[in-house]
């Protein structure tokens, strides 16, 4: 299909335009096909999120990742629906310092001039399954359109959450 979810993985001129306007959810599943299942997990250091800049109706404005080692329930980020910048900085200042599992990984807004992002995920979070929340699009629509996403890491043993002694 022409507009298919399946574009956002492709770093090309494809686009996906969803059927709604807001709170779009994407679920991943990591896959290596080196490794088994249980042990096919990965390290998320750094996202790119591109809006297609011309031609399309609603490029994507703002958006959440969620990462987790188990499936991660759209039902329980629901209570993101419609976050904020604001709320996301709120989220992280109340941890003082500490990261839950289940907040969101990276919050992006896309800056319409550049029609991309990028940024590293700092901690960076290791995981299994990928969510990405697609909050609105810049301006009044009636579906959001993402061109690009770019998840960038690293597989394998190495990946780990935090630990200490």
């Amino acid at each position: 299909p022409r507009y298919s979810i399946e574009n956002i993985l492709r770093q090309d001129n494809s686009v996906y335009c969803s059927s709604k306007s807001t709170n779009i959810n994407i679920r991943l599943k990591f896959n290596d096909r080196h490794r088994s299942v249980s042990e096919a997990t990965f390290i998320l250091t750094r996202i790119i999120v591109k809006a297609p800049q011309q031609g399309y109706t609603a490029p994507c404005k703002e958006g959440l990742i969620f990462v987790s080692h188990e499936p991660i329930s759209v039902e329980a980020t629901e209570r993101y629906d419609d976050f904020t910048e604001a709320k996301y900085k709120e989220l992280l200042a109340s941890g003082d310092g500490y990261i839950d599992d289940s907040w969101p990984a990276a919050y992006f807004c896309i800056d319409s001039s550049k029609s991309l992002f990028e940024q590293a995920i700092t901690p960076n979070r290791s995981g299994k399954f990928v969510l990405v929340k697609l909050l609105r699009a810049d301006g009044d629509a009636n579906n959001i359109d993402l061109q690009y996403l770019g998840l960038i890491g690293a597989t394998g043993p190495r990946s780990f959450d935090a630990g200490s002694f």
